[in-house]
């Protein structure tokens, strides 16, 4: 029985300890049966003041007067000196005990605002790391993109010069065109000057030869300028005619040459027609695309 006490005793100090009153109170009651039934006083007294201790802690002051008086009472049987000097040292263990407690709430408390300190330090270091990264990263990005937008500007320019050379070398082609085309006309015409003189015989030889010349140089004069145009301006009679479907196929031709920015006079010469012919194409090709009077022709189509 005395070791059964003990137990209780045992598991309800360890209840008061976590300062559970209310568990432990129903053990240290069964402990002071215990005690009782094995007759061990010394126990007996000490387990009384900490059930007193118990009640006064859940702020039950009657129960703890009451076992604080059993206490007494027990104790003054044994031996009122003894149990004065041992009430004396269970008050000393028990303001001892007290103060430990305090102390140990006192070194949580301390410890949990140490931790939310780290906490705050920490958190405000996270912030300003991610803020360096994010303002790091945005200063990447600014220059990557300018750097972008500087290959983007030099690849136009260089585009740009290319199609410039290629406008050159087509315009120059043009022209090398128009001064063959001249040269044939002007043999075309002498041969056609001295038809009259020949005999008859030849002169029938020679209309075939000025017609045949008249033929194979306009054809072909316009083919190649048409293939090395086309490499140079991919697309634009598909865009002209999706623009203006109504251009007639002499019409798109002028578009062309006008793209180069050439005279109607170079024009008339390339295509085998007059003067005045390329600037009535030239007035037809307005009326068709509806220009105003302010809008420029050549202008209009290099936007196109």
């Amino acid at each position: 029985v005395y070791y059964f006490g003990k137990i209780h005793n045992s598991i309800a100090d360890t209840w008061r300890l976590e300062n559970n009153y209310k568990m432990a109170i129903p053990w240290y009651m069964e402990a002071i049966n215990s005690l009782k039934m094995s007759s061990a006083y010394p126990e007996l007294i000490t387990t009384y003041l900490k059930l007193s201790d118990c009640y006064s802690s859940i702020s039950n002051s009657d129960s703890a007067y009451y076992y604080l008086k059993k206490y007494t009472v027990v104790s003054d049987s044994i031996n009122k000196i003894e149990n004065e000097n041992k009430y004396q040292e269970l008050l000393v263990e028990f303001e001892t005990n007290k103060k430990d407690k305090e102390n140990q709430l006192l070194k949580l408390s301390n410890q949990k605002q140490k931790n939310i300190q780290i906490f705050l330090i920490v958190f405000i270091l996270i912030i300003i790391l991610i803020t360096v990264l994010m303002l790091l990263n945005f200063r990447q990005y600014k220059k990557n993109l300018l750097q972008k937008k500087f290959l983007a500007d030099q690849e136009q320019e260089n585009l740009k010069m290319k199609l410039e050379c290629k406008n050159k070398e087509l315009t120059t082609n043009a022209m090398y065109l128009v001064n063959l085309n001249l040269l044939s006309e002007s043999i075309i015409q002498k041969i056609k000057d001295i038809i009259p003189t020949t005999i008859d015989s030849n002169k029938s030889a020679l209309n075939d030869i000025v017609r045949e010349i008249e033929l194979n140089i306009q054809k072909d004069a316009w083919k190649e300028f048409e293939i090395r145009f086309n490499e140079v301006h991919t697309d634009f009679y598909n865009r002209l005619l999706k623009l203006h479907p109504n251009l007639s196929p002499t019409e798109i031709k002028t578009c062309a040459f006008l793209r180069l920015n050439m005279t109607s006079k170079d024009i008339a010469a390339l295509t085998f027609k007059s003067h005045r012919t390329v600037e009535k194409s030239r007035t037809d090709i307005r009326k068709k695309m509806k220009l105003t009077t302010e809008t420029n022709l050549v202008t209009y189509l290099l936007g196109v």
